[in-house]
């Protein structure tokens, strides 16, 4: 119901990147996109009422080892807990050689029409 009107926004989209410092998010794809990207890079602790919120995944950018399995497992509690309108399918990660930077590829369903998105985020 809330993709009816066009004109009206939704939320705001990550990162802050705008000309106005946000993007609005105008469908509830885009904004449950925004939405587990915000989950994904959020620490445990960091979000203010919510200590239970947020994977942190930026602390894995150092480790020499990251378990795929335990880390799909943790980001798909958390989007169960705090996004139940998406389903987490694969989650993979990997490092850029040479540059302390690690790509991670979530494929999630959107529940509301169950179409299969994709995330690739790349953090240094």
């Amino acid at each position: 119901d809330l993709d009816i009107n066009i004109n009206r926004a939704v939320g705001v989209s990550l990162p802050f990147n705008g000309t106005a410092v946000f993007n609005s998010t105008y469908t509830v794809k885009e904004q449950l996109k925004s939405n587990l990207i915000n989950l994904i890079l959020t620490y445990p602790g960091e979000r203010i009422n919510e200590p239970n919120f947020g994977v942190g995944i930026s602390k894995y950018i150092f480790e020499s080892s990251i378990e795929q399995e335990g880390l799909l497992n943790e980001v798909s509690i958390q989007s169960k807990m705090f996004l139940p309108q998406v389903e987490i399918l694969d989650l993979k990660i990997g490092r850029v050689k040479d540059n302390n930077t690690i790509q991670v590829n979530v494929i999630y369903r959107v529940k509301i029409d169950n179409t299969i998105e994709n995330i690739q985020l790349n953090l240094s």
